[in-house]
């Protein structure tokens, strides 16, 4: 039992203070953007170096997921999060050809993605500006583009623009 408590502090789902309490853990507001942008390096990490190896299914998969999230946010209810994106996530992690990169976003993607199960994931992004770069990240599926697909990528999870500044 201890083991598994340890286990689930680890990937942040449960919060304990020895001799005071255990529970599990409330997602607060003030960690939606700082748990995007982590999430953000450890995905667009595993994007770009996945990509150009895609087989035909694996694309045609992640163009109707990404599709699906699309669907999601233009949902007037504005039913959208972790449980929309992680199929997309997943499906990435299980072409990535990278076990060290696999192996760190596999370890945290539970913990990171359920931070965000927030009331104001919503209001705390700019929500168009995450629409566009959705459709982006579809584009550069399509096209096998990793470099277009790491910038949607994080720019998706609010990381600035890797190549802006550059000459």
């Amino acid at each position: 039992m201890r083991e598994a408590l340890s286990d689930l502090g680890h990937l942040g789902l449960v919060e304990f203070r020895p001799n005071r309490y255990t529970r599990v853990t409330v997602p607060r507001r003030d960690e939606l953007v700082p748990t995007l942008q982590t999430l953000g390096l450890l995905v667009g990490g595993v994007v770009r170096t996945t990509i150009g190896g895609l087989g035909d299914r694996d694309r045609a998969a992640l163009f109707r997921r990404i599709g699906l999230v699309l669907d999601c946010m233009a949902m007037p209810t504005g039913q959208w999060g972790s449980d929309a994106i992680t199929p997309v996530y997943r499906t990435f992690l299980a072409a990535c050809d990278n076990p060290p990169l696999v192996a760190a976003l596999s370890g945290t993607l539970d913990g990171l993605t359920y931070r965000l199960r927030h009331d104001d994931i919503r209001s705390a992004r700019p929500w168009e500006h995450v629409r566009n770069s959705l459709v982006a990240l579809r584009v550069a599926v399509d096209c096998r583009d990793g470099r277009l697909a790491e910038r949607a990528s994080w720019t998706v999870h609010l990381l600035p623009d890797p190549d802006r500044g550059r000459s």
